[in-house]
């Protein structure tokens, strides 16, 4: 069975550190089976298993998140924000995975049950994939193949927040500085805590 993938690079292009340099994490890439993402039309089914990062448990955000829906929906699109979100609540189910039914999740979605290259559903899981979401990698025993799907997503690179309209680029650029100051305080709270221990 083929299995192709592709990806998008998210570097920024400038030197100047990320505000939050010290919370993002740069995630890193499954090994992919090759460049372009196609879901074969015959496919019935993928095996979708939990990509789980630790740094992005800390730092990151749930697929379900505010910040997602308000942020990512911009880069990722409708289809592949509520893809994303959907498979975030089959994890709270299955936390080790679960199989995954294309046309009929693609019917959740609000979206053709059309299974192929061109169908607006297999457009959904490549676009996970280009934005480093998900990424298809080899088989499960079920002969499915596996899909791995990020529990946790991570802050814009500054290039993909150059995208953003600028309202929201706005916005965005006050919810990092208000997290940064939220994790100074907590830090600041911890070395206090920590202090008082010692004494």
């Amino acid at each position: 069975m083929s299995i192709t993938t592709t990806t998008a690079s998210t570097t920024p292009t400038s030197t100047v550190p990320h505000p939050l340099a010290h919370l993002t994490h740069v995630a890193p890439r499954l090994h992919m089976v090759s460049d372009e993402v196609v879901i074969q039309p015959e496919w019935t089914m993928l095996h979708v298993v939990p990509w789980r990062d630790p740094a992005l448990q800390l730092t990151g955000h749930d697929p379900r998140s505010d910040y997602v829906e308000r942020f990512w929906l911009s880069v990722l699109g409708p289809s592949t924000t509520w893809l994303m979100r959907s498979i975030a609540w089959g994890f709270d189910g299955c936390p080790e995975g679960f199989p995954l039914h294309l046309k009929e999740t693609a019917k959740a979605l609000g979206l053709s049950n059309r299974i192929g290259k061109s169908a607006p559903f297999s457009k959904a899981v490549a676009r996970a994939c280009q934005f480093d979401m998900a990424a298809l990698h080899d088989q499960h025993p079920s002969g499915a193949v596996v899909l791995r799907v990020r529990t946790h997503v991570p802050w814009l690179s500054r290039r993909l927040c150059a995208s953003l309209p600028p309202s929201l680029r706005a916005d965005h650029g006050e919810w990092v500085k208000a997290s940064a100051q939220t994790q100074s305080q907590l830090r600041a709270h911890a070395v206090g805590n920590y202090t008082l221990d010692a004494s």
